[in-house]
C-alpha cells in the first residue's frame, strides 16, 4: 500500500540475547509525528484513535480502544489520520509462548474496545505503567497481565479458526505455569491450590494437564526441581545450605527433597552441586 500521513514500519525479529523478564517495562508510545524505530517481535497494540493495519497481505482497521497481538518480525505497517497515537507492549517471546505464536498473533483479527477481556486488560497495562513512572516494578502485575494476554491469544485463536486446544487449553496451560512460578516457595501450593486459584474444579484442571500429556503434581514438581538446580548451580548461591534450597523451591523436608531429587535428576543435590561447580560457567545446567 502507499505510504501516507503517519505511518509506521517493523520488520526486526526477536532478540535472542535479551533476559525475558516479568517486571520489565517497556511500554512505547507510537504516533504520527513521531515513528519510533523498529521494534522486535511481538507486541500488545492499543490504538488510541482509528488505526489501519496491514499484516503481511492483510489490512484491517482497528477503533480506539480495541487490542490486538502483532508479530513485527513480519511486515507491518499501521497509518491513520494526522496526529493519530497507539500504545505498545512488547512481549517477550519466551516468556508468552506457548499460547503466542504465528497463528494467534495477526493484527487482522483484533479485540474490540467494548469487550470485558480487553477492558481487563487495558486497566491491568496502566496499573503497570503507573508503577513504572513511579519508578516501581510488581512482578505479579506484570503476571496478572500476562495471564490476561495469553486469554487474549486464546480469543483471537479462536477467531482465526484454530482448534479449541490452542484457543483454550494453551491459554490456561499458560496461566497455571505463571501461576505455579508465582507459588513455588509455598510447600502448601498443590494441585488443589492451583484449581482453585484458578477457579477451576480440580477434575478441569486434570483434563487440562492430561492435554498435554502431563498431570498438575508433576508439572508443579518439575519447576519445583527447575529452580533447585538452578540454585544450586549459581555461584551466588554457592555458600547457602542445600535445606535453604530446599525450602526455597518448596520443600519442607530435606530427607525427601534429597530422595525426590535424586529420583528424578539421578545424583544427589549435593552430587549435582559438586558437578556443577566443576563446569565453565557459560555451560548450561538442566
Amino acid at each position: 500500500m502507499d505510504r501516507c500521513d503517519g505511518v509506521r514500519r517493523g520488520t526486526a525479529g526477536a532478540s535472542p540475547g535479551e533476559r525475558p523478564e516479568l517486571a520489565r517495562w517497556r511500554e512505547r508510545t507510537l504516533a504520527s509525528d513521531a515513528v519510533p524505530a523498529a521494534d522486535r517481535g511481538i507486541a500488545l497494540l492499543w490504538p488510541l484513535a482509528e488505526l489501519r493495519v496491514t499484516h503481511g497481505d492483510h489490512i484491517a482497521t482497528m477503533r480506539a480502544d480495541d487490542l490486538a497481538l502483532v508479530d513485527f518480525a513480519s511486515s507491518v505497517t499501521l497509518a491513520g489520520a494526522t496526529g493519530w497515537t497507539a500504545r505498545m507492549l512488547p512481549l517477550d517471546r519466551r516468556v508468552v509462548v506457548p499460547p503466542i505464536d504465528g497463528r494467534n498473533v495477526n493484527a487482522v483479527t483484533s479485540l474490540a474496545g467494548q469487550d470485558p477481556l480487553a477492558g481487563l486488560i487495558r486497566r491491568q497495562w496502566d496499573v503497570g505503567s503507573d508503577l513504572h513512572r513511579l519508578g516501581l516494578a510488581d512482578e505479579m502485575v506484570a503476571a496478572r497481565l500476562l495471564a490476561l494476554i495469553a486469554d487474549l491469544a486464546g480469543s483471537l485463536a479462536a477467531r482465526n479458526g484454530d482448534g479449541a486446544y490452542s484457543a483454550h487449553t494453551s491459554s490456561l496451560l499458560a496461566r497455571a505455569e505463571l501461576l505455579i512460578a508465582a507459588n513455588l516457595a509455598d510447600p502448601a501450593f498443590s494441585p488443589a491450590a492451583l484449581a482453585a486459584a484458578m477457579r477451576l474444579s480440580p477434575r478441569h484442571l486434570s483434563s487440562l494437564f492430561a492435554a498435554a500429556g502431563t498431570t498438575a503434581t508433576r508439572a508443579i514438581l518439575a519447576q519445583r526441581l527447575a529452580l533447585a538446580r538452578r540454585l544450586l548451580a549459581s555461584p551466588a548461591e554457592r555458600g547457602r545450605q542445600i535445606a535453604s534450597i530446599a525450602r526455597a523451591a518448596g520443600f519442607e523436608d530435606q530427607s525427601y527433597f534429597s530422595r525426590v531429587f535424586g529420583k528424578n535428576v539421578g545424583v544427589t543435590p549435593a552430587q549435582f552441586r559438586k558437578t556443577a561447580a566443576g563446569r565453565p560457567s557459560d555451560e548450561r545446567i538442566g
